[in-house]
């Protein structure tokens, strides 16, 4: 058999290393946008360059100066609380707030995004344990079928015909006859060693050079092919099944941040005086 049949198709993994690069570079162009939506990050950053290139402009004017301080002011409370507070003045009136009800700017942090910073409110919605959990058992069961289940055979296209098949070291058969029985295409076929040394015609495909193809690469003309294709695409299907677990992480995040904002209204909505003076600050912190 001619090895320039090898020219004749094209390995799903080599399509899916082709494209894992720009995949991997979208996931990581996402997480600084978002990065920089929660944190108000893109002020701290135009500033750190204009400081590097030394164009930061300071006013003269007093009550400008003390605008610019206080904007400045914003923007690193944001980036540093993540609270995406608007203005100074919520700014000014959420530090209040938190300091009459005994709560910590980083524990408000951790209640995002329950908690409306302008208004000092927490808006809460009722438990959907269920949902929550029915989602998170179907996530990573999907991200786990997805990375270990994936099937014990090399996905090849024959390019002249646009034929796909699987094929291990000693059996091919056509693209959907690795799924389950009602979802076999009419024309699903199955090719064994067998079919290949003793049967001449294209039976069980219809096209000569599609049995051709798959023969040569199923009877391991080019040692090891089958073999090393099968051990990218397992390697392959786990890199691309990483984003599932993010999914899960989140849902578990979000209860977390969820059963924060609970405590927190309630130690908020509790009076913490002592006759008709408020707790000093230390006693207030450490009062729960």
């Amino acid at each position: 058999m001619d090895p320039q049949l090898f020219d004749s198709i094209t390995v799903s993994v080599d399509k899916l290393q082709k494209i894992a690069p720009f995949f991997v570079a979208a996931m990581t162009a996402l997480y600084i946008v978002y990065l920089c939506a929660i944190t108000e990050s893109l002020f701290i950053i135009k500033s750190r360059l204009s400081d590097l290139i030394s164009s930061k402009h300071t006013f003269n004017h007093e009550k400008l100066k003390k605008h610019q301080q206080q904007e400045l002011d914003l923007h690193y409370f944001n980036f540093r609380f993540k609270l995406n507070v608007k203005t100074p003045y919520a700014m000014d009136k959420l530090i209040s707030w938190a300091e009459r009800s005994a709560i910590r700017l980083d524990e408000l942090k951790k209640a995002r995004p329950y908690l409306n910073p302008t208004e000092q409110t927490f808006n809460i919605p009722k438990p959907k344990f269920v949902k929550t959990f029915m989602l998170l058992a179907v996530l990573v069961a999907a991200g786990l079928f997805f990375a270990i289940h994936t099937p014990s055979a090399a996905l090849i296209k024959v390019n002249k015909t646009g034929q796909w098949f699987w094929v291990t070291d000693s059996e091919a058969f056509s693209f959907t006859s690795y799924l389950p029985e009602p979802f076999h295409a009419p024309d699903a076929w199955n090719l064994s060693s067998g079919n290949c040394l003793l049967d001449t015609t294209a039976a069980p495909l219809s096209d000569d050079w599609d049995k051709k193809v798959i023969c040569y690469v199923m009877l391991d003309n080019k040692q090891g092919y089958v073999k090393n294709t099968i051990q990218e695409q397992k390697m392959l299907a786990w890199v691309l099944s990483l984003p599932w677990l993010l999914v899960p992480l989140a849902v578990l995040q979000g209860s977390r941040r969820r059963r924060t904002a609970t405590e927190l209204l309630r130690r908020s909505q509790k009076k913490l005086r002592f006759g008709d003076s408020p707790l000093p600050e230390y006693v207030r912190y450490y009062h729960d």
